[in-house]
């Protein structure tokens, strides 16, 4: 990135992004898609098509060839959802009357929109070595969310979460980067490259649209009773203090470029859509838990530009 963005430039990244993920709401609404469909699609960008992009980007990046990147990236991941999540149950905990709702609160509070939001507009604004340390980052956000965030959810240690962790995007990494160190991409065949780069290449679009497909399957019947209280204080943690403390750890510790850009990122980002999944199968209050990232995500749309050009400056000026 040569230039500071604008504010509008950065609305002209971040509407679009949010705009598929809304495409995705009424496609389903419109039955282009069945709830059949909803079940399966995220399961074809889960096991293929996002491991593509994972891959590829990674083999043609060099960032991972440096062991602070491999190290710090997947640290401040954990870290950044772990203070999160632990921040919000505890500031927060005498704010509701009820245990569970507060729980729902404090673990969809606490957990950013880690991928399908940021990727698009990492790939406009960064460079390929951004991308690549942004992924090995969501390493780390994935093991705090089945760790911490689980036994802030559900108030006990979950035995199995774990498991939940070794998923195809980490195995993936696992077999990239020994590719990536001993230098080896040059003897994978070129037809097969250029077929995971196009896989890779719509992940993105296909996950996004469904995403938008599934809030709409789990905001049924969830915006009957909105509870405005903690939906402001959502609001006021995720869109305005995170994003303070994010922003400090990108300029004030010694992070190389591409996790410091990854962090200015993330802390523009509303909260994840995937906690009101984990919410409703470990039976928390996914409606709260709904409530919460429609609300984050609407004022993402002001303040997500605003955070990033805010970022951007403060780290090109320093």
């Amino acid at each position: 990135m040569t230039q500071i963005p604008s504010y509008g430039e950065l609305i002209s990244l971040v509407f679009p992004v949010l705009l598929i993920l809304l495409i995705g709401v009424f496609v389903r609404a419109g039955s282009l898609i069945n709830q059949s469909t909803t079940t399966h699609l995220p399961k074809l960008v889960i096991y293929l098509l996002y491991p593509c992009l994972l891959l590829d980007t990674t083999l043609s990046s060099n960032a991972l060839k440096d062991f602070k990147n491999l190290f710090l990236a997947p640290l401040f991941g954990f870290l950044c959802v772990a203070i999160g999540v632990l921040l919000s149950y505890l500031l927060l905990k005498k704010a509701f009357k009820q245990e569970t709702p507060h729980r729902a609160f404090a673990f969809t509070t606490g957990i950013f929109n880690f991928s399908y939001i940021p990727i698009p507009i990492c790939i406009a604004l960064f460079d390929t070595n951004t991308l690549a340390v942004l992924m090995t980052f969501c390493v780390g956000v994935e093991l705090a969310i089945w760790s911490i965030g689980i036994f802030i959810l559900t108030g006990k240690r979950e035995e199995k979460a774990w498991k939940q962790f070794i998923n195809p995007p980490l195995i993936t990494l696992l077999i990239a980067i020994p590719i990536v160190i001993t230098q080896t991409q040059e003897y994978i065949p070129q037809p097969l490259l250029t077929s995971i780069d196009l896989l890779g290449a719509s992940s993105i679009p296909i996950g996004l649209l469904a995403i938008g497909a599934t809030l709409y399957d789990l905001g049924k019947n969830t915006l009957n009773s909105i509870r405005i209280k903690p939906c402001i204080w959502s609001v006021i943690l995720r869109c305005g203090v995170f994003p303070v403390l994010f922003i400090s750890f990108a300029l004030f510790f010694p992070v190389g470029n591409e996790l410091q850009n990854v962090l200015l990122l993330q802390a523009a980002m509303p909260c994840g859509i995937f906690p009101i999944v984990i919410a409703k199968h470990y039976s928390s209050d996914s409606s709260l838990s709904f409530q919460i990232v429609v609300a984050t995500t609407a004022f993402s749309l002001i303040t997500a530009p605003a955070w990033l050009h805010f970022g951007i400056r403060l780290a090109s000026n320093g």
